[in-house]
């Protein structure tokens, strides 16, 4: 294998396509996001990986890691649905030959597993994430915050301490925070704003989202959020 030949990593989310692309050495050679609302229909999603797969030449082409939280969106009946249909779109256009997707401690599966191992497939790029960094450092928290939840998980000795797995069960441990940078409604965050003297409470109406705070407080650069204003409009 050569530095010539491309490995891409892919975190299939319910509103974004993430890709990353590296080498034999392990070098990041890119880094891109798409739009994927899938609680629209998988199009958008089709649309995304068919680009990336267009861009790869063939004798570049390495393997393809996945990982997903996607599944969770209310276009699918359950997250069995969600793990095997968004695993057999990606499979169906680079390969089953190239496509693993990553199942926390069983590590990378092939496609066919998939059916088997849904819980540890489902939403386990948090794990992914967390065990790398344990790789590279002795002991830590990390705390990943995205355009719609945070992880706050903490590891040493090489391994990942924490204390929940699935996103029930970090949810009530507080490992799992749904707070974002962008997606996040206004209303989800505070129950009352300052407003002249005193303080009014907040309507619980999708008028603003997180994207907005951070946007005008100069802490989010117009092209982090691909996603329209609440109201339609820039």
């Amino acid at each position: 294998m050569t530095d010539d030949c491309s490995h891409i990593g892919l975190d299939v989310g319910g509103a974004h396509l993430k890709m990353a692309r590296i080498n034999a050495s392990g070098r990041v050679q890119a880094a891109a996001q798409w739009t994927t609302p899938l609680w629209q229909g998988l199009d958008a999603l089709d649309r995304a990986v068919e680009s990336i797969h267009g861009k790869l030449k063939t004798h570049e082409a390495g393997k393809i890691a996945v990982t997903m939280t996607g599944e969770l969106v209310d276009y699918f009946r359950d997250r069995n649905q969600g793990v095997v249909d968004i695993s057999r779109r990606i499979e169906n256009c680079f390969g089953h030959e190239s496509v693993r997707f990553y199942a926390g401690n069983r590590g990378f599966l092939e496609s066919e597993s998939c059916r088997n191992h849904v819980n540890e497939i489902a939403s386990a790029n948090w794990h992914g994430t967390t065990r790398y960094v344990a790789s590279m450092i002795e002991r830590g928290i990390l705390f990943d915050l995205g355009s719609t939840t945070a992880d706050i998980i903490p590891f040493g000795g090489g391994n990942v301490l924490a204390s929940a797995t699935t996103d029930h069960e970090r949810l009530r441990t507080h490992e799992l925070c749904y707070t974002g940078v962008v997606r996040t409604p206004v209303m989800a965050m505070v129950d009352q704003l300052p407003w002249g003297d005193g303080s009014c409470p907040v309507m619980r109406e999708q008028f603003a989202v997180m994207a907005d705070v951070y946007r005008i407080i100069g802490e989010l650069p117009e092209n982090a959020d691909l996603y329209p204003a609440c109201d339609g409009r820039e």
